[in-house]
């Protein structure tokens, strides 16, 4: 029975349950796929949506980039550090910034120099879902651009004139310029040309008009004398056929038509003068009849060596008309014979004796052991009248003579005296004075190949209202030189604007602060800064002094009156900056070296600058050691200048007509002797050019800078600036 019961026991089947978690899991599968499939739906609309609102950025990014560098070309840009912001549409927005330079160039690119005419250009795009503002996508892209150069600010009308000329003095004040000096290239002289006056002019040449002059071999009487006054007075013919008819021995008409003459020709005697100094030919006195015009300091006729007739009579008879204004031409020489300028050096000489400012005759001749000097003592000249003045000789009187009239009367002893090695000249005194000597040797030096140490060596235009004929005919004459002499008028530069303590290279450009320097300063470089500094500009705050070693890549602006800058030291260098061309441009454009409104001073230094030396005062090399060296190759602008004297010059300040009896004695004086070289080699007096102004190699134009003004500007033809791209790139999104 226990059986039974146990075998009745029924056992509930558990697959019912199963099926139950089966079909739960099955629905769980089934939403997870449905969440996920709706996911998917839904991540792929904001993909296509990021990816519209991305190209969307990348599209106001590029468009913002082509209308930021579209308004550079404008009138109104306002240059780099000033953002333009706009927008395209409603979500579309863009933000473009200028930045000078190229992040990509370095200093070792051969476009370094361009760097600051760059402009980095840099664009980001804002994009914002249409959907939910707080979606937003940004997008970066930048242009390097380059300023095309098209035009500067223009150079004002006086010194586009200017640079004609490698020195141009444009003041009315003196210009003293003493040996040892080179000045090269053509030169402009405004104010009054002191030349090598250390080396006084002398007494004894004549200031005036000489017409003729003729040496008889015996004493003509008063009779014929005064007819020969009547007929210069008459005719030049009949004047020609007087004086003729009474047998002249050496006659000189001075009838030369051309005012560059070499020479004046022998009408009796066949003794050919040579024209010295300061000499003027052609005068015209009437009709045909042509007279010469002596200046009263350098001018001479040498008719070489000759004696007067051995018998010891004689008669010189000339036609002169002396001029006033020479205070300092006291004795002067109508026709000489000497080697020096004592008495005893003479040995014949008619001249003027004008110590009174009342012009009388006055002779000199040596006899036996004594050389008899007289002045008349009556027959006063007045200045700017024609005059037949006479001296006579018997053997026993001088006579003076004035338009035929005895006017003094002087005895005389002894016998003739000839000397062989004097010359005679007429208008000075032989051998000249020391500067007379000095300068016409160095223009015969030049002319023989043996170096060309001429003061001046170009074209010279000289200002007539400030400057003697003297110093015109010392120019032209006594040194060979091109010269246009006539009244000019010349604008005074006001522009000079050095004050600037900021400048900009192009509207809208960086601004870049000028570094200042004051003081004593050695041992020192300075360059332009390509970020900071392009044209390596310095502002001179102050009296600045440039001692040894220092070199300057750049330009030396003085910002006001009486600040000087002066050099004073060994190995000084300065060289100017050369400015990027324009487009098509051949010439190359410098700044000044110098650009100062007051004194630039060189004080026993040695320097060399290169570019334009723009002096609103004085440029002046100080006298002091004679191993001073200033060479300048370029441009001298200035309202006047000063080189003065070495210190070996000095020396001789108070024994040049020594010195040049000394030359005379040693050399005999003649044509091949040279006065300098014998300096040279005698005295240790240099012909050196450690002293000079030169034009470059090659032709450069200069910039006058007015630093309150951009120096690159836009063409008339243009709207604004011109610009080209030199890369493009898109960084992507932000």
């Amino acid at each position: 029975m226990k059986m039974d019961r146990q075998q009745r026991l029924e056992f509930r089947p558990r697959r019912r349950g199963i099926a139950v978690v089966i079909v739960l899991a099955l629905l769980s599968i089934t939403l997870a796929m449905s969440y996920a499939m709706m996911r998917t739906q839904m991540s792929a609309a904001q993909i296509e949506r990021n990816l519209h609102r991305a190209g969307s950025a990348r599209h106001a990014a590029l468009s913002g980039l082509a209308i930021g560098v579209r308004k550079m070309h404008a009138a109104n840009w306002q240059g780099v550090g000033v953002s333009v912001n706009g927008s395209l549409s409603d979500n579309e927005s863009y933000i473009v910034t200028y930045e000078t330079g190229d992040a990509k160039l370095t200093a070792a690119d051969p476009d370094w120099g361009e760097y600051p005419y760059r402009v980095t250009v840099r664009a980001i795009g804002i994009a914002f879902d249409p959907l939910d503002t707080t979606y937003k996508s940004e997008y970066v892209t930048e242009a390097v651009v380059q300023l095309v150069r098209k035009r500067r600010t223009d150079n004002p009308a006086h010194f586009t004139t200017s640079q004609a000329y490698t020195t141009y003095l444009w003041g009315t004040q003196a210009n003293r310029i003493e040996m040892p000096i080179s000045l090269n290239g053509p030169t402009h002289i405004q104010g009054e040309l002191q030349l090598c006056q250390s080396m006084p002019v002398a007494t004894r040449p004549f200031y005036g008009l000489i017409d003729e002059l003729a040496i008889y071999d015996y004493d003509i009487g008063g009779l014929s004398l005064l007819l020969m006054a009547l007929a210069g007075n008459s005719s030049n013919s009949s004047l020609y056929y007087q004086m003729n008819a009474l047998g002249p021995r050496h006659w000189w008409r001075f009838n030369e038509s051309s005012s560059t003459a070499a020479t004046v020709a022998a009408q009796a005697g066949g003794r050919t003068g040579t024209y010295g100094g300061g000499t003027l030919p052609g005068v015209v006195v009437s009709g045909s009849n042509r007279a010469t015009f002596f200046d009263g300091e350098n001018g001479y006729v040498d008719l070489g060596k000759f004696e007067l007739p051995s018998s010891g009579r004689f008669s010189i008879i000339a036609w002169i008309a002396p001029l006033n204004g020479d205070a300092d031409n006291d004795q002067g020489r109508i026709i000489s014979k000497s080697t020096g300028i004592d008495a005893s050096d003479h040995t014949f000489m008619l001249g003027l004796d004008n110590g009174d400012s009342n012009p009388r005759l006055r002779a000199r001749l040596h006899r036996s052991n004594y050389t008899y000097t007289y002045t008349a003592s009556g027959g006063t000249l007045s200045f700017s009248q024609w005059a037949c003045v006479a001296l006579t000789f018997d053997g026993y009187q001088y006579r003076f003579y004035k338009n035929g009239i005895l006017i003094s009367t002087h005895g005389i002893g002894g016998s003739p005296v000839n000397n062989p090695a004097a010359s005679v000249w007429i208008g000075d005194n032989p051998p000249g004075s020391p500067r007379t000597r000095y300068l016409g040797d160095l223009l015969s030096m030049k002319n023989a190949g043996r170096g060309d140490y001429r003061p001046l060596t170009g074209d010279i235009r000289l200002n007539q209202s400030t400057n003697s004929n003297a110093n015109w005919l010392c120019l032209s004459r006594l040194l060979g030189l091109t010269v246009n002499y006539s009244n000019f008028s010349v604008t005074t530069p006001t522009e000079i604007t050095a004050a600037a303590s900021a400048y900009q290279l192009y509207p809208g450009g960086k601004s870049y602060s000028v570094p200042a320097i004051a003081g004593n300063i050695s041992n020192r470089n300075y360059a332009p800064d390509m970020l900071d500094n392009p044209l390596g500009v310095l502002r001179i705050n102050g009296n600045t002094t440039l001692g040894d070693s220092v070199t300057i890549d750049g330009m030396c602006i003085t910002p006001g009156d009486g600040v000087d800058l002066t050099f004073r030291g060994d190995n000084v260098q300065v060289r100017a900056t050369t400015l990027p061309a324009l487009v098509g441009e051949s010439s190359v454009w410098q700044l000044p070296a110098i650009y100062g409104r007051d004194d630039v001073l060189i004080d026993d230094a040695d320097v060399t600058i290169d570019g334009a030396v723009i002096v609103g005062d004085r440029f002046e090399i100080e006298a002091g050691a004679d191993e001073t060296r200033c060479v300048l190759t370029g441009m001298l602008h200035a309202q006047r200048a000063t080189v003065a004297t070495r210190n070996s010059w000095d020396y001789h300040y108070s024994d040049w007509e020594s010195q040049l009896s000394q030359f005379v004695n040693a050399t005999g004086g003649d044509a091949d002797d040279y006065f300098p070289q014998w300096l040279d080699d005698e005295r240790g007096l240099d012909l050196n050019k450690n002293l000079s102004v030169s034009p470059p190699a090659e032709t450069k134009s200069y910039y006058w800078p007015d630093l309150s003004q951009p120096i690159y500007v836009a063409d008339p033809g243009d709207e604004g600036l011109v610009w080209e791209y030199i890369r493009r790139s898109e960084n992507g999104p932000s």
